[in-house]
């Protein structure tokens, strides 16, 4: 398990064709005083934001990451994006952003209650 990688779902998002995002278990970084998004890659000293074409390159490939701030606060109880702490509402927007697709839902926990739909994707 590691930090968010953008890189790879831009690439899913084309390869794919998503147009959404789930952000699930948000929960679990509450507590940290900093948050990771890898934003692009090292390739053998030259920064790439691409995924690379070949298994070779990939291989070499280290992740570049932006740091934001984190939040302290216990978010299992949050129902709506507006009621996260504002460093994990601009967690959830920076991913959007970077990825280039909108959240239509962010889990805080195990629990289906604790799904959070924002968007239907279904309609």
């Amino acid at each position: 398990v590691g930090w968010f990688d953008s890189v790879v779902m831009r690439h899913s998002r084309r390869v794919s064709g998503i147009t959404n995002l789930s952000l699930n278990s948000i929960d679990v970084l509450s507590g940290l005083d900093t948050v990771k998004i890898c934003v692009a890659y090292d390739l053998d000293g030259q920064r790439i934001d691409y995924y690379p074409a070949s298994l070779e390159q990939l291989k070499r490939c280290k992740p570049i990451y932006e740091e934001l701030p984190g939040w302290s606060e216990d978010i299992t109880g949050v129902r709506n994006l507006e009621d996260l702490p504002e460093n994990a509402r601009n967690y959830v927007r920076r991913v959007s952003e970077l990825v280039g697709v909108r959240i239509s839902t962010f889990s805080v926990g195990p629990g289906r209650e604790q799904t959070n739909i924002l968007e239907s994707v279904w309609s």
